[in-house]
Parts: structure tokens; C-alpha cells; sequence
């Protein structure tokens, strides 16, 4: 019972970020994008066929690849989804933010010049 407590709030926060930066996209598109951060979510992964499959929809695990993939392929869909989480961002970003890196969080394949190249990295 606690698990399916938690699990629908997890999904209505999901749910309620989603609204947030989805205002401006289709219904078919904004619901692709709540379904993405639902399966990342409860798959823990970002690999397509593990997203699809937490997903656990009444068609086909083919059909459910085929249709986030067809909708991943949008080549203006992530610069719009990214130009909104930033918008959102900015909003909360003020003159005293402290903005902390985690230089063990970067990934390790990374030449240190390309993972510390932001304005005042470092300090």
C-alpha cells in the first residue's frame, strides 16, 4: 500500500512538472514528454527499450519503441524542452545563487578543459 502511495505521487509530480514546460507543445508531444520522464523514472535508466518497457502499455513493446523513438527524432524537440527547464531555472536564479559542481559527479571520459568549461568553473 505504501509503495502505491508513493508511486502516485511520484507520478503526479511527474505530472506537474510536465504542465510546466510542455504549455507550448501539442497534446500527442506533451504527452510523450510526461510519458519519457515517467518511464526514466520507474526504469531508472535512459535506454529506449527499458523506458518502454517500465511504461508497461497494452501494445506491443515494439510499437511503444517505435513510437517514443519517433518522437525523439524531432530535431527541435529537445532544444525546446531544454529552452523551457531553463526559463523555469532562471526564474528561481538570483543575484546571491550559489551554483555548486560536484567535479566527482562529471563524467570520467571528459578532457578536464570540455567538464570545467562554464563561466567561473572552478571557483
Amino acid at each position: 500500500m505504501q509503495h502505491n502511495h508513493l508511486a502516485q505521487k511520484l507520478r503526479a509530480q511527474i505530472q506537474q512538472f510536465s504542465g510546466i514546460i510542455s504549455p507550448q507543445f501539442s497534446k500527442p508531444k506533451a504527452r510523450f514528454i510526461e510519458q519519457m520522464l515517467v518511464g526514466i523514472a520507474a526504469s531508472q535508466d535512459c535506454k529506449l527499450s527499458r523506458i518502454a518497457r517500465a511504461l508497461d502499455e497494452s501494445i506491443t513493446l515494439k510499437k511503444t519503441e517505435d513510437r517514443l523513438s519517433h518522437h525523439l527524432a524531432e530535431p527541435v524537440l529537445g532544444q525546446a524542452v531544454a529552452a523551457q527547464i531553463v526559463a523555469q531555472a532562471a526564474r528561481r536564479i538570483g543575484e546571491e545563487t550559489l551554483i555548486v559542481i560536484d567535479p566527482t559527479d562529471l563524467r570520467k571520459n571528459l578532457r578536464p578543459s570540455h567538464a570545467l568549461s562554464g563561466h567561473g568553473a572552478g571557483r
